[in-house]
């Protein structure tokens, strides 16, 4: 018998089971009219918040949003739980790519358990939202 993800499998069960592949992200933001400036005609997109929780995969994709976030400058909440390297080395890639950007860090853990860290999130914002 083996074990995949905590539910006992027979052998010839095991071709059936596929590995987890990473959640897709949405873009979701307002449009801007008149004058944008990003050549899209005007109707540019706006990102005023980005909230991931990707279990797991937060780092890849805070690496894919840095020019995003350099750009907009958007609210950010971020799940910071699933692993130790998400836990410790989202905040220090963050705050490198939003050097000179005036951000302000907070974490915030939403769980009522005192030593349990899931259900944490590391929220940054720009300091003029004070």
């Amino acid at each position: 018998m083996v074990s995949a993800g905590g539910l006992p499998f027979r052998r010839p069960l095991l071709p059936f089971v596929r590995p987890l592949r990473p959640p897709l992200a949405r873009v979701c933001g307002r449009r801007q009219r008149g004058g944008g400036g990003g050549g899209g005609g005007g109707d540019d997109v706006n990102i005023g918040f980005i909230k991931t929780d990707l279990e797991g995969f937060g780092l890849p994709a805070l690496r894919g949003m840095t020019k995003t976030i350099q750009r907009f400058r958007p609210v950010l909440s971020l799940a910071i739980y699933h692993n130790p390297e998400e836990f410790f080395e989202t905040k220090p890639l963050l705050e490198q790519i939003v050097k000179g950007l005036n951000y302000t860090f907070k974490i915030q853990k939403h769980s009522t358990y005192p030593l349990n860290i899931n259900e944490t999130a590391l929220f940054a914002y720009p300091q003029e939202l004070d």
